[in-house]
């Protein structure tokens, strides 16, 4: 028989009074603690704020009691509700009683729990488990793994593995395995007391406080979302949180994004009272860094302090920079602290709308005008469409199953590889070639492109309807190359496009206005 070590990350419990929770209607259900499997410091930098977690428990709760409101008292049992939410927004629940998996009652669970949201979370999944007792619990002791108990059904998954298990990471894909659909995308979450806002025109969403006002001002090249206590129709506000996202730094300033946003919060910290620095966090395609201040600003010709927190990100892949600003008077900023955390649980884009309308067949759609300086270029073997800075070569190769698509400065040749500029392989009958699915070769591909020190960054797996997408960013050391990667592997087609930018590392920066190709195509989700 395969032995298998189940490692429990963490095994931290918080009571039911911690996270504060209403009183429940019903004695028939009870939760009693709340289990993290994740460890502290992967679910703190992965999970939502306290505030929204706090919010979606409780309704969890609310929705778990109802289940058994009606049903006949028994002798006291006891039992725990496990959840998984991944960075798509979506979710998956185990409940189990007495140590045994309840098939229906999950499933009803889920149902009740997509139709009020799904929290954000980031760089890779959460899990928990919510603990609760029927009619006064169980007097039975509990069966424990380490400290912490797992669904049955991950117990079972495990047995059947000859390799150390972490939980939940290693657990999950074992447990897991239908990848989530854009249909299948749970709601956005909104936590009692707020309403969803959209932010136009880019699709976005942020929970607003009721009674609060939006307001929205944009120009050729910044957007900016205001969501405030008072109207800011009639002047000036005290309260309030602003979003300002810049496209195009590197151009207008001459500064890439994170010099741009290093530069910001530089000149922040010289001018004010520094409260406290928030560290650098990569989070999917950008880097947070944030700084909290006591300034004085100017209002109507009065001079008021105000304390502020300025959360910036640049982008890593993009030519972007968003600032969000929440502030008010220091007297009121305990009052208006949770809220401030909430509205920081934006989607500043709707990523399923915008990817779904960049993977049809891109000779058939419609494309917009290309920035001044670049031409769409439609590779027809490939059924892809990107941009090409004017004056540079653009090629295509066959060879078997396998089409090269190159842009780049330097004249190209068959079979022959570039030192700068875009390269798109698109992979047809990846299992046949390889063994394995295509987003599972791209898994692979990108984890062992380089040793493991020469890594940037390396991102999650990210599901926009048929595609997978992965990241990755590296410095090859045997050539002294810096290379931006991009897999999309479609799950349906078996066909896998791996898409590179990359320059000597003496050139990037001079290059990197030219990434602009790397972020934009347009891809066939049919192929």
């Amino acid at each position: 028989m395969k032995t298998t070590i189940l490692t429990i990350a963490i095994s931290v419990v918080l009571t039911h009074a911690t996270l504060a929770q209403s009183p429940m209607e019903t004695k028939a259900f009870q939760l009693t603690e709340i289990v993290l499997y994740n460890p502290v410091d992967v679910f703190e930098e992965r999970s939502p704020t306290a505030a929204i977690l706090a919010s979606f428990i409780n309704k969890l709760e609310a929705k778990a009691a109802t289940l058994w409101k009606d049903a006949k008292p028994v002798s006291g049992k006891s039992g725990f509700i496990a959840v998984a939410i991944r960075p798509d927004r979506t979710m998956k629940l185990w409940v189990d009683v007495e140590e045994a998996f309840q098939s229906e009652i999950t499933a009803s669970l889920e149902r009740e729990m997509n139709t009020i949201g799904v929290p954000k979370v980031k760089n890779g999944p959460i899990a928990f488990a919510v603990h609760f007792d029927l009619w006064g619990g169980s007097s039975k002791s509990k069966v424990e793994t380490g400290s912490v108990q797992i669904p049955q059904l991950w117990r079972r998954a495990a047995e059947a593995q000859s390799k150390s298990l972490v939980i939940p990471d290693n657990i999950l894909p074992l447990v897991w395995k239908a990848e989530p659909t854009q249909e299948s995308e749970s709601k956005f979450f909104i936590p009692e007391g707020y309403d969803l806002q959209e932010l136009k025109p880019t699709g976005g969403k942020i929970p607003r406080p009721k009674g609060w006002f939006y307001a929205e001002d944009h120009s050729e090249h910044a957007f900016m979302w205001t969501i405030s206590k008072e109207d800011p129709k009639k002047g000036s506000y005290e309260t309030g949180v602003r979003i300002q996202c810049f496209a195009g730094v590197q151009e207008i300033t001459g500064k890439s994004p994170r010099e741009f946003v290093l530069s910001f919060v530089e000149g922040k910290s010289k001018a004010s009272k520094v409260i406290s620095r928030r560290p650098e966090q990569t989070q999917g395609l950008f880097t947070r860094i944030g700084i909290e201040i006591e300034e004085t600003v100017t209002v109507n010709k009065k001079q008021t302090t105000y304390r502020m927190l300025y959360s910036c990100f640049w982008g890593n892949e993009v030519d972007m920079v968003t600032i969000v600003t929440s502030g008010t008077t220091p007297d009121l900023w305990g009052k208006y602290t949770d809220a401030f955390d909430i509205m920081g649980n934006f989607d500043l884009i709707d990523m399923k709308k915008y990817v779904k309308d960049r993977t049809k067949v891109s000779h058939e759609i419609e494309l917009p005008d290309p920035p001044k300086g670049y031409i769409w270029k439609y590779f027809s073997e490939a059924h892809i469409s990107c941009l090409c800075p004017e004056g540079w070569n653009y090629k295509s190769f066959k060879g078997g199953d396998t089409i090269t698509c190159t842009i780049s400065p330097e004249e190209t040749k068959s079979g022959q590889g570039i030192n700068i500029g875009l390269s798109i392989h698109m992979i047809k009958n990846v299992t046949k070639k390889t063994k394995v699915p295509a987003e599972t070769y791209a898994t692979h591909y990108l984890a062992n492109y380089v040793p493991e020190d020469e890594f940037i960054s390396f991102s999650e797996p990210q599901d926009h309807g048929k595609l997978q997408l992965r990241l990755a960013e590296v410095i090859r050391k045997k050539d002294d190359m810096r290379i931006a990667l991009r897999t999309y592997a479609n799950k349906e087609t078996d066909t896998l496009f791996i898409v590179t930018f990359g320059t000597p590392t003496d050139k990037w920066e001079a290059y990197s206005p030219y990434k602009l190709i790397f972020e934009y195509m347009v891809l066939d989700d049919e192929i």
